[in-house]
């Protein structure tokens, strides 16, 4: 006999043998309480719909339902979130929240925080259809030219979107995305060598998200001899971002100075980290700070020459090895 117990909507309990839900909150009974209406509302519903929301405004990205189950292996308080039945993070919280903030509010912050993290893993086949249908409505002619006369796979663009996604570019203009995917076609039908290209378009909504109120850009600027050297060590693979492969003496020598200026630029109050670099080496020098930082961007010089005088760019740190 079939089991169907769910909580407002929600599954409570899932048959054995049925496909996992894209996104899964799993809650002890604790935390049951958050899912059961209380005058037609219960609270941690609605903030879940608010971090659908959140992404969709943010990132132009409408990402799944998430399901809202019970699990009785977690403990007292703990609540965990995961991906195609991947758990990405487990946590703790009182029902009375923390610090005054509600504890739908520190679920759903939590949440977001996973998913950003773990963005482009949820980018699929079938969310790069909708994000095409929403640029159809708006310009149907680009959508044709590109997917039917220039046959520009589905695989592709995702491939290119998720470069974006990678470095916090959201996917709101999507009309302006394909547009320019369909203007150099032409000249590389390479995701990598397009994502630049679209970079250069949206430069405006890029800068935007690390420049000051008076449209400054304060950033750490490559320098010539550091720039070459990347360049001499790039490794290219057939799939994903370049890298910069180095001796290990040369590695421990280049994340001492990038260290170096990023604690200083830090320590003048700027944020967040944001490094200039030429376009050719920006991909590799994103990938390689990856493993070091977390909330960071790398914008090249094209994007910074694109956005024209809307925008001005202020060196506050330079990475080099010439002693100065």
């Amino acid at each position: 006999m079939k089991k169907n117990v769910k909580i407002n909507g929600c599954l409570y309990y899932r048959n054995f043998g049925e496909h996992p839900p894209i996104m899964e909150l799993k809650l002890s009974e604790s935390l049951l309480p958050l899912v059961q209406k209380e005058e037609g509302v219960a609270p941690l519903l609605i903030e879940l719909q608010n971090c659908r929301k959140y992404f969709d405004d943010e990132y132009g990205l409408i990402i799944p339902k998430i399901e809202v189950s019970f699990n009785e292996n977690l403990q007292a308080k703990e609540y965990a979130f995961a991906l195609n039945a991947v758990e990405l993070g487990r946590a703790q919280v009182n029902l009375q929240g923390v610090d005054g903030v509600p504890a739908e509010v520190v679920i759903k912050e939590y949440i977001q925080k996973l998913i950003r993290k773990n963005i482009t893993r949820i980018l699929n086949h079938r969310l790069v259809i909708e994000n095409i249908n929403r640029a159809r409505d708006v310009n149907p002619d680009i959508v044709d030219e590109l997917l039917f006369k220039h046959n520009f796979s589905v695989a592709k663009l995702k491939d290119l979107l998720n470069f974006l996604l990678e470095e916090n570019v959201p996917l709101i203009d999507m009309s302006t995305i394909l547009e320019t995917i369909n203007d150099y076609l032409q000249i590389s039908s390479d995701p990598r060598d397009l994502l630049e290209k679209v970079r250069e378009k949206l430069s405006m909504e890029i800068l935007s998200k690390c420049s000051d109120k008076s449209k400054v850009v304060h950033g750490i600027v490559l320098a010539e001899d550091v720039t070459d050297l990347i360049t001499k060590n790039i490794v290219c693979l057939s799939y994903g971002s370049p890298h910069i492969v180095l001796e290990p003496t040369e590695r421990r020598k280049l994340m001492k100075k990038i260290s170096e200026q990023a604690e200083a630029f830090m320590k003048k109050g700027f944020y967040p980290l944001v490094f200039v670099c030429t376009q050719p080496v920006r991909q590799a020098l994103f990938s390689y700070l990856d493993r070091t930082f977390d909330d960071y961007f790398c914008i090249s010089d094209m994007e910074i020459l694109e956005a024209g005088k809307n925008y001005i760019c202020e060196k506050e740190g330079e990475i080099t090895f010439e002693e100065r």
